[in-house]
């Protein structure tokens, strides 16, 4: 593997010779110069869209790509019938062999004007043609140039190398050749051998040209630049996406890397990314130091803050907060001495989103950041974000602004100007693997303003528009939620379907698959309580609890876990460890400075469960100010169960009329949240309310009657939600209060229906439960 030059190279050299010697006609100018310049200009990375496979032609040039290329025009003159290719494949099959082929590189310094004469190009042509010389500065002239000296560098062997890929590369157009040529032969790649006449199956071509039978089929080594070129755009794709390399894209660089000498330190790069996804601590841990040995022994050492910041990526990603958290301040102080603010600008930004994500973890680690640190930090970074014009760094520091904004329960208005403003950024500078985290944040809020349909809206467009070009990580968040929106509606199969087809994106993604695992656990564990099989809740209970460190569940789904052990608590009528549960959650999350919503949700657990053991007194206080808060923070699914707690410690005070206002102000809004569960019991209370109202009714039968009748309406909407939701004890309390108020009313036949119902679903569903629970209070 040579450094530079390849055999497609040397064709690129060819075409550029055609093009001086003014063989070109003026129409396929441009395109042949677009076609050159393509290939020769260095592109960066980061300017790739990544829709090009590894095969591109920018990259594994072949002889057909020249033949599309210079087919479509004919020759300038004297050659009816001929093409351009025609003319290309005779100049090509001109450097017959290796002698002519140092020739031809000795002579390239003919096509480029000499800067010691004042004469013009053409009087240094010295004929009557027209020939082109190129300046020594423009890109052909650079590239030229650059080819003649690394050519002169190389060593015999390696130039041999050089020759018999040339003749591979340019093999499949020999038929071309012989078409147009009469005195073409099977040996004319080499006319030293067509000179001496000499058999293609003699020991001497063997041995010169070994293989030569198969020189079509063999693929053609790349240089080491293309070689760097091919694993930076893998990093650059493993970087911004998150995931691995595929199986092919793996092999294909195998046997690449094994054919070539030396072996590009950017290998143990991308190496140590597509261990790190797989969860294999040791070969990343390895691969890393390995890159940055080799890097800091070849350039300059200001690479050793980046090894650090790597470093403290990989160590927060394994769980190993204390030796993050001591890298990652290494890495802020080299930065700062070496005043490389980029670095220093993303091991911060870093460093505040860790904090945010894992607060116990951080703080135990000895870093703690209080509330206005952490507005510190983020003014600060914008700041310095607009001061070095780094776009990309705003941005992000905006969204994150927004979700802090969200999570202390601030302005609203203020979260959505930082969103557009990080969108305005987006979309002037095309960061396409922006726009995932900004809808993901734009739907968070709408999410939170109780707009479920436009909050999910923005997940189908993250997912149909934006899922080739953002991280694993946000199209696997987005997948999630359109399934928690499933199952808040009842649509079981249509959650799991979405969470299946997320396997192959994850498949061989440890983290990633940690997190699917996780979020259908629990979605089955949501499903199991409202079916009220509590055997398997208790089982996805207990593989859900982490049994070691909190950190190997998300901290989203950690809470979520604690919310469906209170449930199942509840359900199980274990009123103490539910009380006790739920005062640990809300220590946990008020020492963490967490999520106004899960706090808020919390105290509106609390409310009930106080309702619940028959102590509404206390409960009422709670669900006021849980009330406020959420109004506050505009959180407005918070605010409707808050208030529905209000309301129904209102009826367990006696409050009826109250209790049923409240009710009405807030169903029809409810809604719209997309929340089944919720809309049910609040039906349910309603019910409550009107059938409290019903038994103070004393001045006549008719009004008794009428509310009634409201509670039965309200009851078989609770009972139509609690169906679709599959939720058996809310069926069961509805059926109940049904054959109440119908023996009220007098009807016994439908009172004894409705009583039939129920224990025909108890007996389904519930007996087996309160049996074993009377079993072990026998016991």
């Amino acid at each position: 593997m040579s450094r530079y030059l390849t055999a497609s190279k040397v064709g690129l050299l060819v075409l550029v010779i055609l093009y001086t010697d003014s063989d070109v006609p003026t129409q396929a100018i441009i395109p042949i110069l677009r076609f050159i310049t393509s290939r020769v200009i260095p592109q960066s990375v980061s300017d790739s869209d990544g829709s090009k496979p590894i095969s591109s032609p920018s990259l594994l040039l072949s002889v057909d790509d020249f033949e599309r290329c210079l087919k479509p025009f004919p020759v300038t003159a004297g050659l009816p019938g001929r093409n351009l290719y025609d003319k290309y494949v005779e100049k090509l099959w001109a450097l017959n062999n290796l002698h002519v082929l140092h020739e031809f590189f000795r002579d390239l310094k003919n096509v480029l004007v000499d800067p010691k004469s004042p004469s013009p190009p053409a009087a240094q042509a010295g004929s009557g043609r027209n020939v082109i010389q190129l300046a020594r500065v423009s890109p052909l002239g650079v590239f030229v140039r650059r080819a003649q000296l690394e050519f002169a560098r190389l060593q015999f062997d390696d130039t041999v190398k050089i020759w018999e890929a040339f003749v591979k590369f340019r093999a499949p157009s020999e038929r071309t050749l012989q078409r147009r040529t009469s005195t073409a032969t099977t040996l004319t790649f080499d006319n030293n051998l067509s000179a001496l006449h000499i058999s293609p199956d003699s020991a001497l071509i063997n041995a010169v040209y070994p293989n030569f039978q198969q020189v079509k089929s063999k693929p053609e080594d790349l240089s080491t630049e293309e070689m760097e070129k091919l694993l930076e755009f893998q990093i650059e794709k493993l970087q911004r996406l998150g995931n691995r390399l595929p199986d092919e894209v793996r092999d294909t660089c195998k046997h690449m890397l094994l054919r070539s000498a030396a072996v590009p330190s950017l290998a143990h790069f991308v190496k140590f990314f597509d261990a790190w996804r797989a969860g294999d601590y040791t070969t990343s841990f390895e691969s890393l130091h390995r890159y940055f040995d080799y890097t800091m022994h070849t350039r300059d050492r200001s690479f050793y803050q980046y090894a650090l910041l790597h470093m403290a990526i990989l160590e927060a990603d394994f769980g190993c907060f204390s030796e993050a958290v001591a890298a990652i301040n290494e890495t802020i102080s080299t930065a700062r001495e070496n005043q490389d603010m980029n670095c220093l600008n993303f091991s911060l930004s870093w460093l505040n989103n860790l904090a945010r994500t894992y607060p116990k973890e951080v703080k135990r680690a000895g870093v703690s950041i209080a509330v206005g640190s952490e507005r510190e930090g983020l003014a600060y970074l914008k700041s310095k974000a607009k001061e070095m014009k780094l776009p990309n760094l705003l941005s992000s520091t905006l969204l994150n602004e927004s979700k802090w904004i969200l999570s202390m329960g601030d302005s609203v208005p203020q979260a959505f100007e930082r969103v557009y403003q990080a969108g305005h950024l987006n979309v002037m500078h095309d960061f396409q693997n922006m726009f995932g985290s900004q809808l993901l944040v734009t739907g968070t809020i709408y999410g939170r303003l109780g707009f479920n349909q436009v909050s999910e809206s923005y997940c189908d467009v993250l997912l149909d528009c934006y899922r080739y070009c953002s991280p694993v990580d946000e199209v696997l968040r987005a997948s999630c939620r359109k399934a928690h929106s499933a199952v808040q509606l009842g649509f079981y199969k249509r959650a799991t379907s979405i969470l299946e087809d997320l396997q192959p994106l994850v498949r061989r993604n440890l983290r990633s698959t940690q997190y699917l695992m996780t979020y259908s656990a629990l979605m089955r564990l949501k499903h199991a309580l409202r079916k009220h099989d509590l055997d398997a809740a208790a089982y996805l209970l207990e593989q859900l609890s982490p049994t070691g460190s909190s950190t190997t569940i998300d901290p989203d789904l950690s809470f979520q876990v604690s919310l469906l052990k209170i449930d199942y608590l509840k359900r199980l009528g274990s009123f103490d460890a539910a009380y006790n549960t739920i005062e640990d959650l809300a220590d946990q999350l008020k020492a963490d400075d967490a999520d106004i919503y899960q706090r808020i949700h919390v105290m509106v657990l609390k409310a009930l469960l106080f309702d619940t053991i028959g102590k509404p007194q206390k409960g009422f206080s709670i669900a006021m100010r849980a009330a406020n808060a959420a109004w506050q923070a505009r959180i407005i699914p918070a605010l409707w169960e808050a208030w529905g707690a209000v309301a129904n410690i209102l009826g367990a005070l006696g409050e009826f009329d109250a209790e049923r206002k409240v009710l009405e102000g807030i169903i029809p809004q409810a809604l719209g949240c997309g929340d089944l569960a919720l809309c049910a019991q609040l039906y349910c209370w309603q019910a409550d309310a009107c059938m409290g109202l019903a038994g103070v009714a004393n001045d006549s039968q008719r009004v008794r009657g009428s509310w009634m009748t409201k509670a039965d309406m309200y009851l078989d909407r609770a009972m139509s939600y609690y169906k679709r939701i599959e939720d058996v004890r809310g069926e069961c309390d509805c059926m109940s209060k049904k054959s109440t108020i119908a023996s009220a009313r007098g009807d016994a036949g439908l009172a004894e229906d409705w009583a039939r119902r129920y224990i025909a679903l108890y007996d389904t569903h519930l007996k087996a439960i309160h049996d074993s629970d009377d079993e072990g209070d026998g016991e």
